[in-house]
């Protein structure tokens, strides 16, 4: 019986962690290096958004395809469809 509960809770809880994984995000705030948690849009695998542009004055065509295919997530999961407007800041470094 003990060990029925305990299966069940040990299901419930996964569930749960990959639905929160799933659902939410960190973005780094590529001003001022703050972290937000955000809910996002789209379910998808990736949790930690960062931009590897930044505030500088590169061009996405001067970043390598990883760094491109990381610019065009943040954007598209924190500026595009409002990641930042739903932020709840965790850390202030």
């Amino acid at each position: 019986m003990i060990k029925r509960i305990l299966h069940a809770f040990s299901a419930i809880a996964a569930i749960a962690f990959l639905g929160f994984w799933l659902s939410l995000g960190i973005y780094q705030d590529p001003e001022f290096s703050k972290i937000y948690l955000f809910q996002k849009h789209k379910l998808t695998l990736k949790f930690y958004f960062s931009s590897p542009i930044g505030e500088s004055d590169r061009r996405l065509e001067d970043l390598s395809p990883y760094q491109q295919r990381r610019e065009k997530d943040f954007k598209e999961y924190v500026y595009v469809f409002g990641g930042y407007s739903r932020g709840i800041l965790l850390f202030n470094f």
